[in-house]
C-alpha cells in the first residue's frame, strides 16, 4: 500500500471527522421535525409525479413529445386535467409539510400533535398572509 493510501481511506478518514458534528446537528429537535415531516410528505410528491409524468407522455406539446405528438396518444384527451392533479398536488405540498413539521416538533417536544400541527398552519396563514379577495385568502404566495 503506498505512503498516502489509498482514495478510499482518505474518504473513509473524511466521513470519521464530519460523522461526530453531523450526528450532533441531526439530533437537533428542529431538524428531525424537518426530515420527518418531509420524509411524511414522499407520498403525496410521488402521487403528484406520477400524474405530472402522465401528463408529460399525453401531451401533445409536452416535453416528451415527438414530433408534436404525444408518445401515448391516448392520454391526450385527459392531459390538461392530468396536469391540474399534478399542479394541486404540488401546490398545496407547502401547506401539507407545513402542517407535518408542526405535529413532529410537537411530539418531539413532549406535546399533543394536533396542537402543534394546527399551530404551524396558522403560523403558515399569518406569515404567507396577502389579501382577502371577494371573502377568501388570497393564496398567491403559497
Amino acid at each position: 500500500m503506498s505512503e498516502n493510501g489509498s482514495f478510499m481511506d482518505k474518504l473513509m478518514s473524511f466521513v470519521d471527522v464530519i460523522a461526530g458534528p453531523l450526528t450532533k446537528f441531526g439530533n437537533i429537535g428542529v431538524v428531525r421535525a424537518v426530515v420527518n415531516g418531509m420524509v411524511a410528505s414522499s407520498g403525496v410528491t410521488m402521487i403528484g409525479s406520477v400524474f405530472l409524468v402522465l401528463n408529460l407522455l399525453g401531451s401533445p406539446n409536452g416535453g416528451l413529445s415527438f414530433g408534436g405528438k404525444a408518445l401515448l396518444p391516448f392520454l391526450t384527451p385527459i392531459a390538461d386535467q392530468l396536469g391540474l392533479v399534478n399542479s394541486l398536488t404540488m401546490g398545496l405540498m407547502a401547506v401539507y409539510m407545513v402542517i407535518a413539521m408542526g405535529a413532529e416538533y410537537a411530539d418531539i417536544k413532549g406535546f399533543n400533535k394536533t396542537t402543534g400541527a394546527v399551530g404551524s398552519f396558522l403560523a403558515f396563514l399569518f406569515l404567507n398572509y396577502n389579501a382577502v379577495v371577494d371573502g377568501a385568502l388570497s393564496v398567491g404566495n403559497w
